[in-house]
């Protein structure tokens, strides 16, 4: 009998382990749950053991999204600041300083929150049903908190005459570009970010995120050497946020709000509905 049962508690081992792994903090699916087939008994299992989310887990997770648009904000307007060290800050220094800022963020509250750190991304996992809209909302109140503490923060260790420009950090499109292609351009931009992020929550996905943080930042680095010429690339409504507010320049805000989240909005449901694979 004991023999017999020996291969069954393996297997039911293997189910609950896989379980775990699919898991985020807050107990919810890691990776799509409507991917989950109801008639799969490893479903029900799932949804009835799910973890019952405490206010410490969204002040966890709320400390996660603040801290990782901090860090963003903080590193990349430091890197826009020029003065201290040249007279200008160079368009290649800015580019790696914000794809690193991202690599940085991801690395260290990815494990925390997901480490979505910006608005169009929370969005984007909305619509993919891996945050349900409570959450959704408590991610992006917390983002934008953290990117305006973090430019305060910069502000307050920075020299006035190097950071009083009303323009310092401000994303604003290049003069020769209309409104509307400045608008399509970081609609792109922030989709081809978000696509690659869909693919993480994907199952399929699950065996090549060594180094995903690594590979988050390359993605900016690489949208921001080639769009920011155009827009100034920001792909993240709370990083323009930031200085936008406390700088008091609000010219083009739009563009830096609608635009990504619109392209947040897009890859969550392109992915969902055309690149997922359903059972």
């Amino acid at each position: 009998m004991m023999n017999e049962d020996f291969p069954t508690l393996v297997s039911s081992a293997i189910q609950k382990l896989q379980q775990k792994s699919s898991r985020d903090s807050l107990g919810n699916f890691r990776i799509n749950p409507f991917d989950y087939n109801e008639s799969n008994p490893l479903y029900h299992d799932e949804c009835n053991n799910k973890k019952e989310e405490t206010l410490l887990d969204y002040l966890r997770v709320g400390f996660g999204e603040f801290g990782s648009v901090f860090v963003i904000v903080f590193l990349s307007c430091m890197g826009c600041t020029a003065g201290l060290s040249e007279e200008t800050a160079s368009a290649l220094q800015k580019c790696i300083t914000g794809g690193l800022s991202v690599m940085a963020a991801i690395q260290i509250f990815g494990h925390i929150s997901g480490a979505h750190a910006n608005p169009s991304v929370t969005l984007s996992a909305y619509l993919m049903n891996v945050i349900d809209a409570k959450k959704a909302v408590l991610y992006v109140v917390c983002q934008i908190f953290g990117g305006l503490t973090g430019y305060a923060v910069l502000l307050y260790l920075t020299p006035k005459v190097y950071i009083q420009s009303p323009t310092h950090c401000v994303t604003s499109p290049n003069p020769n570009i209309s409104l509307q292609q400045a608008f399509l351009v970081e609609v792109v931009i922030t989709f081809i970010l978000c696509i690659a992020i869909n693919a993480a929550w994907d199952e399929r996905c699950m065996k090549q995120l060594d180094s995903f943080s690594l590979r988050i930042g390359l993605i900016v680095t690489a949208c921001a050497l080639a769009a920011g010429p155009y827009t100034g690339a920001s792909m993240n409504p709370a990083r323009s946020l930031a200085p936008a507010m406390w700088q008091k320049n609000y010219e083009s805000l739009q563009i830096y709000i609608f635009g990504p989240l619109l392209g947040g909005a897009l890859s969550g449901l392109f992915y969902r509905h055309i690149l997922l694979e359903k059972d």
